[in-house]
């Protein structure tokens, strides 16, 4: 599976609406860039029939699903914001 980081912010979006993100690449993505585009799992699909469990939804349903279970996402939309909080842009 590969995806950018705006596909991954669009995804998020589908589940909170109000979600904000902002990125800028740094040193590491020239580490990401030397990566290859595509890993080949024939021979493990051929040999051992496996096959991916997760796509970009199930992965970001997954995600979210353990982050809010953990308590870990406070993340305050427009939508999720008590009155007089501000909204957060989160940067990824």
């Amino acid at each position: 599976m590969s995806f950018s980081a705006g596909e991954l912010a669009v995804e998020v979006k589908r589940h909170m609406p109000g979600f904000v993100c902002t990125y800028k690449p740094d040193e590491r993505q020239k580490i990401a860039d030397s990566w290859p585009k595509r890993v080949d799992d024939t021979c493990s699909r051929k040999d051992w029939g496996w096959k991916p469990g997760f796509n970009l939804r199930k992965t970001v349903d997954d995600m979210l699903t353990n982050l809010r279970l953990f308590s870990v996402l406070q993340i305050k939309t427009p939508e999720t914001a008590s009155p007089g909080e501000k909204s957060q842009k989160v940067i990824v």
